[in-house]
């Protein structure tokens, strides 16, 4: 029964508050967005599950073409356009920005949208979905990517499947698949190949390696300002250890689930 309510939420809903969010609000393109979300979530539900889909969008005025495949990547758009998970700007202006677990380009499209004169810098170590944000961000000149995951060192290390693409991780828990090895890079090592010392903004998504971000030294060296989901089941880290790492600066959390947060934190 809650898996029910839960689909019908995001039909009758979520997908209405998405179709109004990237139509550029104006109601026949509205509705014509969300007649086309609609056959596609079912769709892709029953019985063309996988069977790509590009669609047209307007957000902030901008002009933009996204390829879909599943209800997943739906998902990922309401979290983005709907829930606002990464909506936060902080006081300072923000010209370059960090993006720690680019997935396939759903955020750095967000900032891109956004944040146009930013430039915006995108790691993801997953093969295809690397493959898939360069395709996504391609429409978008200020986005750069590399394929790499952060940990403590430059070098590879075993990266785990998960059931959904929001859940690989370097990090191996009980619905993990199976796992490849991927290139990994260290913070200074960020700050060599992006050729910022010192950025506006940093956000992580990055399923428990978060750990090795608040563990570098000079955080408040490394940008003015923070926002990314906390994965407490994932990591050795409490919230009370986590706002020691940051007393340099204004923080605060957000909590999206028992052990699932989304910290903000801006230098003081």
């Amino acid at each position: 029964m809650k898996s029910l309510k839960s689909q019908l939420h995001r039909l009758f809903v979520q997908l209405p508050q998405l179709s109004s969010a990237l139509s550029g609000g104006s109601l026949w393109p509205m509705f014509n967005l969300y007649l086309s979300f609609f056959i596609f979530a079912l769709s892709r539900k029953f019985y063309w599950k996988g069977k790509a889909s590009t669609f047209q969008f307007i957000f902030n005025n901008k002009k933009f073409f996204l390829t879909l495949y599943d209800n997943l990547d739906l998902a990922v758009l309401v979290e983005i356009f709907v829930l606002n998970e990464y909506q936060w700007e902080p006081a300072h202006s923000v010209q370059t920005i960090l993006d720690l677990g680019a997935h396939w380009g759903d955020t750095a499209m967000y900032y891109a949208l956004t944040n146009s004169d930013a430039k915006i810098y995108s790691f993801e170590p997953m093969p295809n979905t690397y493959q898939r944000l360069e395709k996504v961000v391609a429409q978008f000149p200020n986005i750069s990517t590399f394929q790499a995951a952060l940990a403590d060192k430059d070098g590879f290390a075993d990266f785990f499947f998960s059931e959904s693409s929001l859940g690989n991780s370097l990090v191996e828990r009980d619905q993990s698949t199976d796992h490849i090895q991927v290139r990994t890079v260290s913070v200074e090592s960020i700050r060599t190949k992006t050729n910022v010392n010192k950025f506006d903004l940093v956000k992580f998504d990055i399923e428990g390696s978060e750990k090795f971000l608040f563990e570098y030294p000079e955080l408040k060296s490394f940008s003015r300002a923070y926002i990314g989901e906390v994965h407490l089941d994932l990591m050795p880290l409490s919230i009370m250890e986590i706002k020691s790492k940051f007393s340099d600066f204004n923080i605060e959390f957000k909590q999206l689930k028992k052990d699932r947060f989304i910290l903000m934190a801006v230098e003081k």
